[in-house]
């Protein structure tokens, strides 16, 4: 045994995957499992930090090898491990979708935004519902027919489809002041220090509170969403994804786009969707460009929309939704019974469609 040992020890990376490809073709799956101690831990302790953490969820013994004092002190001294592990573990808990908390709603709520603490649903029949996430309860807030909504320095900002921005101030309701110049409805508001609002009359608006900043009128479409990240603007419109400083600088193809999200979380994914098709771009923390990833649907989807936070990206087409990790492979996907709109954090993932259904899923 000692020499089989020291030969596989010889062995690079390469070797062992050629090694492992021939022993797995021979032996039943009962053998494997039953490989001597010596032979296992030199598997483990050539593992990256995600393969450990997978190979620790094959088997109880598999587990006992994988969390062994030696590696963890091996691995622990690693700055990225807690992180990793964290991240591992949340992307084990999106497998599993147990039964979602049915929100009661009196009429379709299309219109959804997420932030840590509450779910703010818009609707185009006069009301904003703003849900609880610790506790599940709602409020109503009476408004004008509703087409965007977003949540930031403890204020509510509400787009009418009448071309105005309501300010209501959080947890109270109270309205703060309105915003007009737009020409068209509000078809997208994001908050990140600033409230960025874009219309179908083809702007961007920038405000600091109730003062107009900047205008950039670069679209001859509607503006479909508005992220924003270190100190850059990120905005869907004219089947491009355009960035934006002061000014234009930089645009990204993909045509058709329905959809779109943004991820800054070191570096800085955005993730897109058009009705073939869906695209990941990552940019460092400094805005260089540093790969794309593509994946094609099966066939055409007429409505698709995706979400995306630390761990996952979302799509929901005609009716299934289907998670992903940031490599855009497939972790699970889930039958629905109607068409929805998503939206996403950490801690949980909304559906809505327009016939009234909310669904909440809590991890």
């Amino acid at each position: 045994m000692s020499k089989f040992v020291d030969f596989v020890n010889a062995l690079s990376l390469t070797e062992l995957q050629q090694l492992y490809e021939i022993v797995e073709n021979r032996l039943k799956k009962r053998d494997f499992m039953e490989l001597p101690m010596e032979i296992c831990w030199n598997i483990v302790k050539r593992l990256e930090l995600e393969d450990l953490f997978r190979c620790s969820s094959v088997s109880k013994r598999w587990r006992r090898i994988a969390s062994s004092d030696h590696l963890y002190m091996k691995y622990s001294r690693n700055p990225s491990y807690e992180q990793c592990l964290y991240e591992y573990t949340m992307k084990q808990k999106w497998k599993y979708f147990g039964e979602p908390q049915v929100l009661e709603s009196t009429s379709p709520c299309p219109i959804v935004q997420l932030s840590d603490e509450i779910c703010i649903l818009g609707s185009q029949h006069h009301f904003v519902k703003i849900v609880s996430l610790r506790t599940l309860e709602s409020r109503i807030l009476e408004t004008v027919p509703v087409s965007s909504v977003c949540y930031g320095d403890q204020s509510i900002f509400v787009g009418g489809f009448n071309r105005i921005i309501y300010c209501y101030r959080y947890p109270d309701l109270e309205p703060q002041y309105m915003l007009r110049g737009h020409a068209g409805m509000i078809s997208c508001l994001h908050f990140d220090k600033k409230l960025y609002s874009g219309s179908s009359d083809c702007q961007i608006r920038v405000w600091q509170n109730d003062e107009l900043e900047i205008v950039w009128q670069e679209a001859q479409n509607r503006i479909i969403c508005i992220k924003s990240a270190q100190n850059r603007t990120v905005a869907c419109a004219d089947n491009r994804i355009r960035i934006y400083s002061q000014q234009l600088l930089l645009e990204l193809e993909h045509e058709d786009v329905q959809s779109m999200d943004l991820l800054d979380n070191g570096q800085i994914q955005i993730v897109s969707c058009s009705h073939t098709e869906l695209k990941m771009f990552v940019f460092s923390s400094d805005w260089n460009h540093i790969s794309t990833q593509t994946i094609q649907f099966a066939q055409y989807q007429p409505h698709i929309q995706v979400a995306l936070n630390s761990f996952c990206v979302f799509y929901v087409a005609q009716h299934y939704l289907v998670s992903m990790d940031h490599s855009l492979e497939k972790i699970v996907q889930l039958n629905l019974d109607k068409s929805y709109f998503c939206a996403c954090n950490d801690k949980c993932l909304v559906l809505t469609s327009f016939t009234g259904n909310i669904h909440l899923y809590t991890k």
